[in-house]
């Protein structure tokens, strides 16, 4: 189901912009998996199903500022998303955040030469004829420059502009932390503000009675979950209702309970396996993909089916958002028993290739791989075999 029919919810679009290959500022390693994961759940249709989703990384100032300035042009008419993760610096004397890039100095120019800056970003926005426009900062003192904004000093006048186009055009932002607080970007695989982001989207708490939800309960239920994890950080959020409620997504479906899938596999009951996936059969996620194409294959060799089917199967696990160590196991299997058996070359990524991203894999998760696809005659088969094996045996080793 698109977005369009989702009950006459307007389209909306997004722009992610994630930065952290610094030249002069140190490097962030989790910037780029930021904007990756909020993309997955912003394109998943069972949750947002978002229309059109740009993704740069790393760009430089002037490549940031187009960009911004191209998906304005383009999305400008209907609601938007704008996501910035990296490195920010605020500048307390001329009341500016500066939204570091790849080229930016180590002293950033005060009007922002190089970077892109808060009061350039707000006039850019202040053109558009959007009536939503949902702008998340998860970058450093991003609340000081927006509290800035939302008082309007005289020295900005830029800002009383911005602030007639608050009232009436439903412009929301979320800031990863409050004035006084530099966000922490370093901590995990993703920030705190990102990765409550995506698990509220995901898990649909912050839905409403009819399953919707509007960018005010998204943006309340994030700063709480953040607060509550303990990182030491209190996101704040310009996001009140004003008039017409902005709905951005719906409670995904009911998950499917992985142990009534596994113990289908038990019963070799393949049916039952796809049955209790079809609700999720769009998700990204790596697990549920994982257990859809090995119920696919149904318990037969991946070398009985036509190329066109492995090529499908392939590509639903490629499309997942994440790729754990059975779903890569599953996979080099798969291109092993069907592809080199027969002399092919299927490209990239190799057998190997998947094979390392896999060695680390549960022997539970192996032992269901080589029960339900006997394939004996194939060496990633019998090394599955002996990582399942060996965790019978007590012993420990990788595949």
């Amino acid at each position: 189901m698109t977005n369009v029919e989702w009950r006459g919810r307007p389209v909306w679009n997004a722009l992610l912009i994630s930065a952290g290959a610094y030249r002069h500022h140190p490097t962030l390693r989790t910037s780029a998996a930021a904007a990756r994961q909020v993309e997955a759940v912003l394109a998943d249709p069972q949750v947002c199903g978002f229309a059109k989703i740009d993704r740069i990384e790393d760009p430089t100032a002037d490549q940031a500022r187009q960009a911004v300035l191209d998906f304005l042009e383009r999305h400008g008419d209907g609601p938007m998303l704008l996501y910035f993760t990296g490195q920010g610096k605020y500048d307390f004397a001329s009341g500016r955040l500066h939204l570091l890039t790849v080229d930016s100095p180590a002293h950033v120019q005060e009007y922002g030469g190089g970077s892109v800056t808060d009061d350039w970003l707000v006039r850019e926005l202040a053109m558009v004829r959007s009536d939503g426009v949902f702008v998340v900062l998860d970058t450093r003192f991003a609340s000081a420059a927006l509290t800035e904004v939302w008082q309007a000093p005289k020295e900005v006048p830029y800002a009383l502009t911005f602030r007639t186009m608050v009232q009436g055009n439903g412009f929301c932002t979320l800031a990863a932390a409050s004035p006084v607080e530099p966000a922490d970007l370093t901590g995990g695989e993703l920030s705190p503000l990102t990765q409550a982001l995506v698990e509220v989207l995901r898990d649909g708490s912050a839905a409403d009675e009819t399953g919707w939800t509007s960018v005010g309960r998204l943006c309340e239920q994030v700063c709480q979950r953040v607060v509550a994890s303990g990182s030491g950080q209190t996101p704040t959020s310009s996001a009140r209702p004003r008039g017409k409620e902005l709905y951005l997504a719906r409670r995904p479906p009911d998950l499917p309970d992985l142990e009534a899938i596994r113990q289908a596999l038990g019963r070799r009951d393949y049916g039952t396996v796809r049955r209790l996936l079809r609700p999720v059969k769009d998700s990204d996620n790596g697990e549920y993909r994982y257990y859809t194409v090995l119920g696919m294959f149904g318990g037969h060799p991946p070398r009985e089916f036509a190329t066109d089917d492995v090529q499908r199967a392939e590509e639903h696990l490629a499309g997942a958002s994440t790729f754990p160590a059975q779903l890569c196991a599953l996979w080099a299997l798969i291109r092993e028993d069907h592809y080199s058996h027969r002399g092919l070359d299927p490209g990239p990524p190799t057998v190997e290739e998947l094979i390392q991203r896999a060695r680390e894999i549960d022997p539970l998760y192996a032992a269901e791989i080589v029960t339900h696809m006997p394939v004996p005659e194939c060496q990633t088969w019998a090394r599955l075999r002996n990582r399942a094996s060996a965790a019978l045996s007590g012993q420990s080793s990788g595949v």
